[in-house]
């Protein structure tokens, strides 16, 4: 019995200060009732692959890169020549909601971007001529200035079904 009160006095002291060592703690529940349990689809970022010729006329460089953000990607086109074309490839995950073109040229004639099924030319397209830092510039060529031709791809253009859409640039026009 005198070992009895000082093991009993410790349990019940146990029991005060450290609550839920001898119960569970009640399950929380939604104030609204049971929820259906959920599965949510990882979103998988968008991977591209490209299509064009690395080189153009009297071997100048051409590239195509994607730059991916949270819900959107901006490809950027170099050509040294100013005359091209190429086609990006959607090989994974979804068309982010904002999709531009960006196109390193010191002018721009024609422009067009195609999904196999629908065409749409520059003067359809909202295209602006800014300077590296994203500024607006005036104007209609850059000649000596340095920036680039910014296209938004329309969402028309693209959709669930659509894979692949083909670009096209002339800088100046040859004649």
């Amino acid at each position: 019995m005198n070992r009895l009160v000082p093991t009993f006095f410790i349990l019940c002291l146990a029991a005060i200060l450290m609550p839920g060592l001898f119960s569970k703690p009640p399950i929380p529940t939604p104030k609204d009732g049971p929820v259906e349990p959920s599965f949510f689809e990882p979103i998988l970022k968008p991977k591209f692959n490209f299509e064009y010729r690395k080189k153009g006329p009297h071997g100048s460089p051409n590239s195509i890169e994607a730059k991916v953000a949270e819900s959107s990607v901006v490809f950027d086109v170099k050509s040294g020549s100013g005359i091209g074309s190429g086609s990006i490839k959607l090989k994974e995950g979804n068309w982010p909601k904002k999709v531009l073109v960006r196109l390193h040229l010191r002018g721009l004639e024609g422009f067009s971007l195609s999904n196999g099924k629908k065409t749409i030319q520059r003067s359809d397209l909202k295209v602006r001529m800014l300077d590296p830092e994203g500024n607006l510039l005036e104007g209609k060529y850059l000649l000596k200035n340095k920036g680039y031709y910014e296209a938004i791809v329309p969402s028309s253009l693209l959709g669930p079904e659509v894979r692949e859409i083909q670009i096209r640039w002339v800088d100046f026009y040859r004649g």
